[in-house]
């Protein structure tokens, strides 16, 4: 289809003498054999070789010149086949094509050009804010700022918020004590009605839970039986020498076979709660890392030494509070 084709005939001087009749010059003219829309150029050039630029220009004009005049004696069509005829107009032709190629062409290099420079404006704008708040004074303020914040966040899961999202972060009771890692209640095959043990909970709500089950626990368990030797011993002697203390032995047994009958239960309530509440850090980070924009606290959770140091001394309060 010659679509990325320019046709030239050269030598025309020689060919439009033989153009005797319009007819024949238009049907020449308009290209034979070609595909609609096609049509070739037609020029003549200079005969003569080492022209100096000057006299060359001037002969390609008077050989179009000459040209044009016999086109003219046989009336071929001016108005639809000048366009085609002389070198000038081939070489307009081919500057004006190429022009028009070279701005489509560009079009979209300019387009990428001017979004790489967009995007770069973007990235200096970022790094110059995150220089503004490195200042050391502007980070200490956020991370006062972020502490308060996290503190504020576990007060609020303990006295019971829906903030932490429950359904992604909260457990159920037999997911609590599959994660956890911590043993079952010692000498316990009952199965007991905890409230909530089927709904997934976090922070106060999964703690009150725990001392549900605890209590339940504790009251299942039956006193140690006393013997006489344990009664007469803790009797002992008084300072009167005189009168029994019956009350001071019987506070002495209670505590001392509660503390014996009650501790391995206590001791898996301290390990769970500690479960419970480490467990509050992350559930935390994660609502503040959705607030931080508005809390101007941001950045701060990207450092990961930051983080890794909150988390240390959050844990570390909690096992101090359990021992």
């Amino acid at each position: 289809e010659f679509s990325r084709t320019i046709l030239i005939n050269t030598k025309f001087d020689n060919r439009v003498k033989e153009l005797r009749n319009k007819d024949g010059a238009n049907k020449y003219l308009e290209g034979e054999g070609l595909p609609p829309n096609k049509r070739p150029f037609f020029i003549s050039l200079p005969l003569k070789r080492n022209m100096e630029p000057r006299k060359f220009k001037e002969d390609i004009k008077d050989r179009f010149l000459e040209d044009y005049s016999l086109l003219l004696e046989v009336g071929f069509d001016d108005k639809k086949s000048t366009p085609q005829l002389g070198f000038c107009r081939a070489k307009t032709f081919m500057e004006n094509l190429l022009n028009e190629k070279y701005n489509q062409s560009l079009s979209p290099s300019l387009r990428l050009l001017e979004n790489v420079c967009r995007k770069t404006e973007q990235e200096i704008s970022s790094v110059r804010r995150e220089l503004e708040e490195n200042n050391i004074e502007i980070l200490k303020a956020k991370v006062h700022k972020y502490v308060q914040a996290f503190i504020t966040q576990i007060i609020r899961l303990l006295e019971g918020s829906i903030i932490g999202d429950p359904d992604m972060f909260g457990q159920t009771l037999s997911e609590e004590k599959s994660h956890c890692g911590i043993r079952e209640w010692p000498d316990c095959d009952f199965e007991f009605d905890i409230q909530n043990k089927d709904y997934k909970l976090y922070g106060g709500a999964q703690y009150e839970r725990l001392l549900n089950e605890f209590e339940f626990v504790a009251h299942s368990r039956e006193f140690p039986e006393t013997s006489m030797h344990e009664v007469a011993s803790a009797i002992g002697s008084g300072k009167s020498h005189n009168v029994p203390q019956f009350e001071t032995a019987a506070t002495n047994i209670v505590q001392i076979k509660a503390r014996k009958n009650l501790q391995p239960l206590i001791d898996i309530v301290l390990q769970r709660t500690t479960f419970i509440m480490r467990r509050l850090f992350d559930i935390s980070v994660e609502i503040l890392k959705r607030e931080e924009d508005d809390k101007g606290i941001s950045i701060v959770s990207l450092y990961e030494h930051f983080m890794d140091e909150i988390r240390n001394r959050y844990f570390c309060f909690i096992e101090s509070v359990e021992n």
